[in-house]
């Protein structure tokens, strides 16, 4: 995107790999999760970035919409990576 400075978020997935966006209720954060299903294991795969100086209500929406997700397949494997720039991590 022309203009933004900041990170941003890319799932790859390969065409044989059965996968789907999943929707989720994140405001102002970059983020995608991904529905992986290989044989009978289900994984979500999410992808965060959040911008430094973020106020901890941003923390707090990924960590809310990673439990709706958690409570909508409870039997997945979960994954979850990205740039989290909390100034309290050294």
């Amino acid at each position: 995107v022309l203009g933004v400075f900041g990170g941003c978020v890319l799932a790859v997935v390969q065409n044989e790999i059965k996968c789907k966006i999943l929707n989720t209720s994140i405001n102002n954060i970059e983020a995608v999760f991904v529905h992986l299903q290989m044989d009978d294991t289900i994984f979500i795969i999410g992808c965060v970035y959040i911008p430094p100086c973020s106020p901890l209500i941003a923390y707090e929406n990924v960590f809310s919409a990673l439990n709706d997700l958690y409570l909508a397949y409870p039997s997945a494997k979960f994954t979850i990576l990205g740039d989290f720039n909390s100034s309290s991590i050294h």
